[in-house]
């Protein structure tokens, strides 16, 4: 009998119709891995007079996921769908782009997307369906951008046999050298300032985004629905203690929101259109944080919290350019 190594486990996602009913995961992850565990809450008792429980009843019964890997402009599409809700998608244009456009609403739930996630190989595989990103998080300096994340599902099924054959979208990697970040003062201008001394940043959406419904029916064998939490959303910067960077203090004792971008800009698809991720987001700041060496550099941290913009009339705008027509 073959050994199950665990080099040859692989992450195949595919979206779902209805939320929790099970789809062939046809789509191949190549960029991202879903690390899952099996979240049974297990109530143990220990009688009194006795040193040792026993009894132990298995409650809740659910799938816990962590995310890592690379940014990719091809693969992003399946976090943003659950965390922003259904993208406005337009395309092709005459070289071959698509534009997904990500507007999660500010006062009312999003329209997510679930997916059937199976993670295996052919010596042994699991599935869960009701697969649901419940965070996201992006990382990035001149040298390295990284993915981060979290993801929830019903209650994983054991001994599948995995979907044959799943499609392998072309990976294209967000580079550290694609990527700038701006700083404008109000929503028309975004984009226009670039802070030509960040050191680092790290983009944080969610984590907790989405909580499990629980009922009581002997018929279902793990949650039925979700509920939307107010999500943790944050966006953090590392800057040299410049005039710049140190400028920015006024404008956290005077409350001021700034319109921030991320933007990371690839190689080119064909005719005018790059690959390209674009973040846009109203912000407030935090609590600035201490000074700190940065390579040689002194340098001040500022962590910014996502808002509502009443003039903008949103929080957060996503918008993503590749080849791919949907998930």
């Amino acid at each position: 009998m073959a050994e199950r190594a665990s080099v040859f486990q692989q992450c195949q996602i595919s979206p779902e119709t209805t939320p929790g009913t099970s789809v062939a995961a046809s789509k191949l992850l190549q960029s991202m891995d879903i690390i899952p565990t099996a979240s049974v809450n297990v109530d143990i008792y220990r009688p009194q007079g006795n040193k040792f429980p026993t009894v132990a009843v298995a409650g809740q019964d659910m799938v816990s996921a962590r995310i890592t890997g690379k940014p990719t402009y091809s693969e992003l599409i399946y976090p943003f769908s659950s965390l922003f809700g259904a993208a406005t998608i337009t395309g092709p244009n005459g070289d071959g782009a698509y534009t997904h456009v990500y507007n999660p609403a500010s006062a009312g739930p999003d329209a997510f997307k679930s997916y059937t996630v199976e993670r295996g190989s052919s010596v042994g595989a699991e599935k869960f369906t009701f697969g649901l990103f419940a965070g996201f998080g992006m990382t990035f300096n001149r040298q390295t951008a990284d993915l981060t994340g979290a993801l929830i599902g019903q209650a994983m099924t054991t001994g599948i046999t995995m979907t044959a054959t799943p499609t392998a979208i072309p990976l294209i990697p967000i580079s550290p050298k694609d990527i700038s970040v701006y700083a404008d003062t109000a929503s028309a201008g975004l984009g226009t300032t670039k802070l030509t001394r960040v050191l680092n940043g790290n983009f944080a959406f969610g984590q907790n985004k989405y909580n499990p419904l629980w009922v009581v029916d002997q018929a279902q064998t793990s949650f039925v629905s979700v509920v939307e939490n107010t999500p943790a959303a944050t966006f953090s910067v590392l800057l040299e203690a410049d005039s710049t960077g140190m400028g920015f203090l006024a404008n956290v004792r005077a409350g001021d929101t700034r319109f921030v971008r991320i933007q990371g800009t690839g190689p080119l698809i064909a005719g005018a259109s790059n690959y390209k991720l674009q973040i846009d987001m109203a912000a407030k700041f935090g609590t600035p944080r201490e000074f700190t060496d940065s390579n040689g550099v002194y340098a001040i941290e500022y962590p910014w919290n996502l808002v509502h913009d009443g003039i903008w009339g949103k929080a957060l705008v996503v918008t993503l350019t590749n080849t791919q027509s949907g998930l």
